[in-house]
């Protein structure tokens, strides 16, 4: 009983701190599901660098495609990362199905909850960086190769990746597992997208950027 409630503890403030950094701390993404879908002022702030890249070809596609593309694996991401919880509110014999029980151990649990708080870390971290002295408004910004923004050009999404095993390791799922396909191609795709927006603004700094610094790791 005390692991559960611990589990769940851990869970809870998790996806808190992510709810935290989203409301607080939010870093505008031309590649996020709300610009591609709904905000067309971007348009002639952005797609005026670019004659035929990635973004622009994505944010000219029919709306429907776009919702299949964009908003359903987005939606299907946010429910999968969070499904975890939802083991405490289903029937035991659901739970018993999809649970790896393999993994259930002292030692597992201890590493979940090393690499959720290094995945908070990382990312919050990444955020404030990015963040210091950076409107992050429209076209304002300055292109971020600094601090840990020099060792990946993605921290961010490196900090929620670990997060998301540290998640999976508190409560090992099948589930969550196979989700992980889907969340990181979603992801990759908007990381494209973002590369494509960066270098039509910053051409040949973006470039050098690009050669020097891997995307991930």
């Amino acid at each position: 009983m005390f692991e559960l409630n611990f589990v769940f503890f851990i869970l809870v403030v998790t996806y808190l701190s992510i709810l935290f950094e989203i409301v607080v701390l939010p870093v505008p993404s031309v590649a996020s599901t709300y610009q591609l879908l709904f905000v067309n002022k971007v348009d002639a702030g952005v797609l005026k660098f670019e004659k035929d890249g990635l973004l622009r070809k994505t944010r000219q596609l029919p709306l429907l495609l776009k919702l299949g593309m964009l908003l359903i694996p987005t939606v299907l991401s946010v429910l999968n990362f969070v499904f975890p919880i939802s083991v405490f509110f289903i029937p035991l014999e659901w739970v018993d199905m999809i649970i790896i029980h393999e993994l259930k151990s002292t030692f597992v649990l201890i590493t979940a909850v090393l690499f959720i708080l290094a995945g908070r870390i990382i990312a919050i971290g990444s955020v404030i960086n990015i963040r210091n002295k950076n409107t992050q408004q429209d076209d304002s910004f300055d292109l971020k190769t600094s601090g840990i923004f020099g060792f990946s050009r993605n921290p961010i999404l490196i900090g929620m990746y670990i997060c998301y095993w540290g998640i999976f390791l508190l409560v090992p799922n099948w589930i969550t597992l196979l989700g992980f396909i889907l969340y990181s191609v979603n992801m990759h795709f908007r990381i494209l997208l973002e590369e494509d927006f960066l270098r039509s603004m910053f051409g040949d700094k973006f470039d050098k950027y690009f050669d020097n610094t891997r995307r991930y790791i």
